[in-house]
């Protein structure tokens, strides 16, 4: 196992990874649910936007999207919307106890901030490791990268609904 040191050592929230890709920790029940998550920005309004939907046995479920406008955030865009999409799904998935999950995503930053891969040095990068690190201590986290804009049906849902989130 390769504890991630990138700055956070003051934080006792150690991250552990498993083959550089999985976080593995504890388990509460025995369940699995896929969450295909995106974000968007709106210029004219100045706010991002986020959403996710769920995919359980190949079959869209629960979808939830918003906006946020955190001025510490707008600089980076859709990319505030992409990681609030990932921490609102695994909010979701911790309220409705799910023990495992894989998000599927298609800006490769959700998942090389997570592994350390990348340095979260901007501010919005730093929170989403942060908050990622408590949310893993209760749910195993997997990682699938898809294409954007490539015909995957779950993820064409999911940026129409972040837009939708950036233009409320």
């Amino acid at each position: 196992m390769l504890i991630l040191d990138d700055g956070f050592q003051s934080f006792q929230d150690q991250l552990y990874i498993e083959y550089g890709r999985e976080f593995v920790m504890k388990k509460k029940k025995n369940s699995h649910i896929k969450f295909y998550t995106d974000g968007s920005y709106n210029p004219k309004k100045n706010q991002y936007g986020w959403s996710f939907v769920t995919v359980i046995d190949g079959k869209q479920g629960f979808y939830k999207y918003g906006s946020g406008s955190n001025p510490s955030y707008l600089s980076s865009r859709q990319i505030g919307g992409e990681l609030v999409a990932v921490l609102q799904a695994l909010n979701y998935a911790e309220y409705k106890g799910y023990n495992e999950v894989c998000i599927c995503y298609d800006y490769e930053g959700i998942e090389k901030w997570a592994d350390g891969t990348w340095a979260a040095r901007s501010a919005i990068a730093q929170s989403y490791v942060y908050l990622l690190r408590q949310k893993v201590e209760k749910i195993t986290v997997h990682f699938k990268k898809v294409k954007a804009h490539a015909n995957d049906p779950f993820n064409l849902v999911a940026d129409r609904l972040a837009k939708k989130g950036a233009n409320q």
